[in-house]
């Protein structure tokens, strides 16, 4: 089975960026997913704009995915004529791979997803150097059908699944762990979360290898289980690292998706 990112969400300004910069220069599997919303910016979870731009300066060439929280970011976005014609999206198509869209279908206004779906079917997702901008909504029972808007549009210059592509996590960030893991939507890579942390990673990556088609690569997006109380945990992000490693090594994952610590 293909690991193809290690995702820890949550790190905010309580966090040295340069402490992360060396885990992503270490391990390049881990992505960061940065939260935001108009609402909390610089809160627990939701770093600051000046944060942001200093982790962009000390790690460049660290994975980031943009977790967008809010009606009134979406709606920014779907509103602009390209993602990189507003603020918000000038610096996500310049800063990040991936764009996941966290939103409740049934709670979203109709205009704001329609808007975001016209923004995939023009092709219109690109980050600064020109690279396709990777899209993820969430798949949940408010979201069991939203997946299919995009798989009906996505035009030929995104190559659509490739850059589409779902998390499971019933619990909406909750932190609440899956009893089972759904079905996949045929063809599509996805992702999972929900109360996952460094004591049954190693079972779920087990059990996926076991189910999951080995062409399809899958990820972790991790945010409770590398907190501690309030504070995002950079021990708890490492022992996560190191039982990951662990299954790597005992072959349930293809070879070399962490960087191996150097040998005595």
């Amino acid at each position: 089975m293909l690991l193809s990112h290690l995702t820890f969400t949550g790190a905010d300004d309580s966090v040295d960026p340069e402490a992360l910069a060396r885990i992503s220069a270490r391990d390049p599997l881990v992505e960061w997913g940065l939260l935001f919303d108009a609402e909390q910016c610089g809160q627990p979870r939701f770093p600051s704009e000046a944060w942001r731009c200093e982790f962009y300066r000390a790690a460049p060439h660290a994975r980031r995915a943009a977790h967008l929280c809010g009606a009134r970011l979406l709606s920014e976005l779907a509103a602009a004529a390209a993602p990189s014609a507003s603020v918000l999206g000038s610096e996500l198509c310049g800063a990040f791979g991936r764009i996941q869209l966290n939103f409740d279908a049934q709670q979203l206004p109709l205009a704001v997803l329609t808007g975001l779906v016209a923004g995939w079917r023009g092709g219109r997702w690109h980050r600064a150097d020109g690279a396709p901008l990777s899209l993820i909504t969430q798949h949940n029972e408010g979201n069991r059908q939203v997946h299919e808007l995009f798989a009906e549009s996505g035009s030929s210059e995104m190559h659509y699944p490739a850059f589409y592509s779902v998390l499971f996590d019933a619990s909406g960030g909750r932190g609440l762990q899956a009893l089972a893991w759904p079905a996949r939507p045929q063809g599509l890579s996805c992702g999972y979360a929900g109360g996952i942390s460094e004591h049954n990673i190693a079972d779920h990556l087990r059990s996926l290898a076991a189910t999951e088609p080995e062409a399809l690569p899958v990820w972790f997006d991790i945010e409770s289980g590398v907190r501690s109380g309030e504070r995002f945990d950079l021990d708890k992000v490492g022992k996560v690292i190191e039982a990951v490693r662990a299954v790597t090594d005992a072959d349930v994952l293809e070879p070399n998706q962490l960087v191996r610590p150097p040998r005595p």
